[in-house]
């Protein structure tokens, strides 16, 4: 049997892309795959058993990184007898999931319910999470770019209710999660504006685009401008969410990682873009019932919560050869 390595998406394979790629080639090498690498990945290193150059089989495993399987199935890319879809994630830049449907709100368990219901998640929260919160990871700071520093005292107020922000142009809002999501955000700040206790953090790439074709509009000033004029606080660069989630009493997000991160400081979640881990969060579905689902909290289960969470970082998240093993056997069975 043997895996092609496929160059669609990101061809640029290095630092965490290529943790997590070497890490999917070494499980398949060790289960007696044969490993080909497409010519069009500019990879950090070849591994010693890898061949470049790839011939197209239905028999084989394909391993694409950051899309899923309906843009594959569209462009008339191979699927093979398996397709694996990598992609880098919170909470360190050797983390990332393996799925064989696609990544983040488009990935496998999306829609297929994981076996998390009786998860325990003791452990996890008393000894992985107090480590993780110390550590304060991110999952691009091996990148020059990345601008999460030091530890940062913010004046918010306690017990407030947190908006995140995603970028517009992102994928897994424009495609995934369909529609424009700079003006869904603003109409859920419209409609909790009378609240005296709101935080609105948006993405920290929303204003500094380096490509011109997304560069900030206009509106995104004029919103901001009328937030802050409304008293609500507008957190607008680099501020990392360790600093944020401490005073949250309850957060709101489309589909973005940074609802993990939530979850992580047991903030209860309601999401309107029906992400990976929407099993812990409340649905949102029509915008109307927001403002009940803020002041209201009884829909929050607190021991569901943990459990999906544990489990999904200790069992679904990939970060070695050891959890990338396991996780790889768990896909080849399905």
């Amino acid at each position: 049997m043997k895996a092609n390595i496929c160059g669609r998406r990101y061809l640029d394979v290095y630092k965490g892309w290529y943790s997590a790629y070497r890490n999917v080639m070494d499980a398949l090498h060790e289960l007696g795959i044969d490993i080909f690498i497409s010519p069009h990945l500019d990879m950090q290193e070849i591994p010693e058993y890898a061949t470049v150059g790839i011939t197209d089989s239905n028999d084989a495993i394909y391993v694409y990184n950051h899309t899923y399987i309906e843009d594959i199935e569209r462009n008339g890319f191979y699927k093979g007898r398996k397709t694996l879809f990598i992609k880098p994630t919170l909470p360190s830049p050797n983390h990332f999931t393996l799925d064989s449907q696609g990544y983040a709100a488009a990935s496998y368990i999306t829609y297929n319910k994981p076996d998390f219901i009786n998860y325990n998640s003791a452990n996890f929260f008393n000894n992985v999470v107090p480590d993780i919160i110390k550590n304060r990871p991110n999952k691009w700071s091996d990148r020059e770019w990345c601008g999460f520093g030091e530890k940062e005292t913010l004046n918010l107020p306690r017990n407030h209710t947190l908006i995140l922000g995603q970028l517009p142009h992102d994928e897994t809002c424009t495609k995934i999660s369909f529609g424009d999501h700079f003006t869904k955000l603003e109409a859920i700040v419209d409609s909790l504006s009378h609240l005296n206790n709101l935080v609105v953090k948006l993405h920290p790439h929303l204003f500094d685009a380096e490509d011109e074709d997304y560069a900030p509009q206009p509106r995104y000033f004029d919103a901001v401008n009328r937030w802050r004029d409304q008293g609500i606080i507008v957190l607008t660069g680099y501020t990392s969410l360790f600093d944020v989630l401490p005073y949250t009493r309850v957060a709101i997000v489309e589909n973005s990682t940074s609802g993990l991160e939530c979850l992580l400081y047991q903030v209860p979640v309601i999401s309107y873009g029906y992400p990976e881990y929407h099993w812990a969060t409340k649905d949102l579905r029509h915008l109307q019932q927001l403002p009940n689902f803020v002041s209201d909290l009884s829909w929050y289960n607190y021991r569901l919560a943990n459990s999906f969470t544990a489990w999904y970082f200790e069992q679904y998240l990939c970060s070695d050869l050891s959890s990338t093993r396991r996780r790889l056997l768990e896909i080849l069975s399905e």
